[in-house]
């Protein structure tokens, strides 16, 4: 994969701007194998910037040929402007916005105290620059912590802090994912779904299946009680009776998917994989795919391994690893051409 290394450097409201090497690229091979990472930055960096009513606010910081920080177009979490990653050009699904290096590694918020008595005066000083959702708290390393701290690990036995990951605003319709990649020790930023120019750059902070099974008021309480925020993304604002009738077809077909290889779906095999299908579509709709089809993708491999298909089980794995491994493909009609025979009715 060819890598472009862009270096930038600036100051905001106050705020020491780290050295990046952000990568920007849009890949059609398979992508590094890396962990999901699900994140706590708060929507709460406040900025005096002004608003604009050009597709670009007219005070930002140039980080990357595509992406640049600036105040949010869109404040999910109050009326006061926070800051944002707004792209300045038009963003495919794949592209690599960047990557960067945790700013510090730890395995609980109670190491960080040692942690930065040993850092150095940059690393400190971008440290408390991050955004604190939980200013009341006595220990003001944990209020930090609580607010950016991503897992690196499955177990969650080790915790990273980001200068720019923790940037990225929240949104249950995110058109960007983040992963860690521990081969690379690096958090990487993927877009999943096109970009327009001037368009906020948007993770989710909760992971798929609570974007998929929580209802707008449940995330909306997740995210108050997690992060210090009560979400207004364009995903909340947008969901009414219709959305909500969506996610409840969408929470019964995942109930009757299988959750292991040696337990047989509840349906006949043909009719769950087209629960799948519908399930694909819904995703689609609600603007959740592909962040959260490996949670349809999989069963449906699952299911294609216990009806001993092989050539229909491998279609579901590239599938799956496309979409996953790489947070891209195609959003409406996803199994294209091979449709028919990934749901087991056509030749």
């Amino acid at each position: 994969m060819n890598r472009a290394t862009v270096s930038a450097e600036g100051e905001m409201s106050g705020m020491s701007m780290p050295r990046l090497e952000p990568l920007e690229t849009t890949t059609s091979s398979t992508a590094s194998a890396s962990t999901s990472s699900t994140h706590s930055p708060s929507s709460s960096s406040r900025s005096t910037l002004p608003s604009s009513t050009s597709s670009l606010p007219p005070s930002s910081i140039q980080l990357t040929p595509s992406l640049i920080l600036a105040c949010s177009p869109s404040t999910s979490c109050s009326t006061t402007p926070s800051l944002g990653l707004v792209a300045s050009r038009p963003l495919e699904p794949g592209t690599l916005l960047f990557s960067e290096p945790p700013l510090l590694t730890c395995s609980s918020w109670r190491d960080l105290r040692s942690i930065l008595s040993c850092a150095t005066d940059e690393t400190r000083e971008a440290f408390w620059d991050l955004a604190n959702a939980f200013p009341d708290e006595a220990e003001k390393e944990k209020g930090v912590f609580d607010t950016n701290a991503f897992a690196l690990d499955a177990h969650g036995g080790k915790y990273g802090l980001f200068r720019l990951t923790s940037r990225i605003n929240h949104s249950c319709a995110p058109n960007v994912k983040t992963s860690f990649v521990a081969s690379r020790g690096r958090m990487e930023v993927r877009v999943l779904r096109r970009v327009k120019e001037g368009e906020e750059v948007r993770s989710s902070y909760l992971p798929p299946a609570e974007l998929v099974r929580l209802g707008k008021e449940e995330r909306r309480e997740r995210l108050e009680k997690g992060w210090g925020f009560g979400c207004a993304c364009q995903g909340c604002e947008r969901e009414g009776p219709e959305e909500e009738a969506l996610r409840a077809d969408l929470r019964t077909i995942l109930d009757s998917l299988p959750r292991s290889f040696f337990r047989p779906p509840s349906q006949d095999p043909t009719t769950t994989l087209r629960n799948v299908a519908r399930a694909l579509d819904i995703l689609d709709t609600l603007s959740l795919s592909p962040l959260c089809t490996s949670l349809v993708l999989v069963p449906a491999l699952k299911i294609c391994v216990l009806a001993h298909d092989t050539r229909s089980a491998r279609l579901w794995a590239r599938l799956a690893l496309k979409v996953v491994g790489m947070g891209r493909g195609r959003r409406r009609g996803i199994c294209g051409g091979r449709r028919g025979r990934l749901l087991g009715i056509g030749g």
